[in-house]
């Protein structure tokens, strides 16, 4: 009987331990999480401003070519 409940003593642990492995990688993820979303909204904020800088830059180079007399 003693060993009976060292043994499930041992298994306890063991499940403890792995109860708060996985606790601690879902915490990961979710901070890792936060952090994808954070780039993908700068990325985005990004692209926008490229694409408006190009279209300023496109409508300059088009009025140049307006008023270049050929």
């Amino acid at each position: 009987m003693k060993r009976t409940i060292l043994e499930l003593q041992k298994v306890l642990k063991v499940e403890k331990r792995k109860l708060a492995d996985y606790e601690f990688k879902l915490k990961q993820l979710k901070e890792h999480e936060l952090l994808l979303h954070e780039s993908i909204e700068d990325a985005r904020v990004n692209i926008m401003d490229y694409e408006k800088t190009l279209q300023v830059l496109e409508s300059m180079v088009k009025n140049n070519l307006d008023h270049v007399e050929v």
